[in-house]
């Protein structure tokens, strides 16, 4: 009974672990779980939002809203999947021009057996991928959300270098004294 006990608490601990690494965060982030959670969360909001908005509007028409609702939410929910869908592989595809061997590293860590790690450098631009299989796009947005974090930490140190440069330029051009103004 014990043993039972205890292979049933590692297991709901198992769940619960890659619910959390599903979701990100509190561990090693999945690229494609990343994309399904946030694709269904602006889905569901946009669905929500169109619902409600067609909804209110059939109300005032015909008296009731129930059906524009019905409409209006299905409607949201697949045009917040294509507009997300459609947002995530542009900044991928982005990223993969700015920083293509970060971006073979995520798609080689979630995606190891379809042999990324060995892709040539001419492999690794926009339009290998654009032109691609939507698998091979859902694979490079499941990499670009994996290395988001990375990615904005390259951001923050770029923004970080020219906020210097601007400040020795203002510095020595007398424009900033260092003392605080009266």
């Amino acid at each position: 009974m014990v043993d039972y006990e205890v292979s049933a608490a590692n297991s709901v601990s198992s769940h619960v672990s890659q619910l959390l690494r599903t979701i990100g965060s509190w561990s090693r982030p999945s690229g494609h779980g990343l994309y399904m959670f946030r694709s269904m969360f602006v889905a569901s909001s946009t669905a929500a939002l169109v619902g409600l908005s067609i909804a209110a509007a059939a109300g005032i028409v015909t008296g009731s809203g129930c059906l524009g609702f019905l409409i209006g939410s299905c409607l949201g929910f697949v045009g917040g999947s294509v507009h997300y869908y459609r947002m995530c592989l542009a900044q991928a595809l982005a990223s993969l021009d700015e920083h293509p061997r970060l971006m073979q590293l995520h798609l080689a860590y979630n995606f190891p057996w379809f042999g990324y790690q060995h892709m040539r450098a001419s492999q690794l631009r926009s339009e290998y991928f654009r032109v691609g299989s939507y698998a091979r796009q859902g694979n490079l947005i499941a990499a670009w959300q994996s290395a988001s974090a990375s990615l904005d930490e390259i951001h923050d140190r770029k923004t970080s270098l020219i906020l210097e440069a601007i400040i020795k330029g203002e510095a020595s051009r007398g424009v900033i004294d260092g003392k605080d103004e009266e």
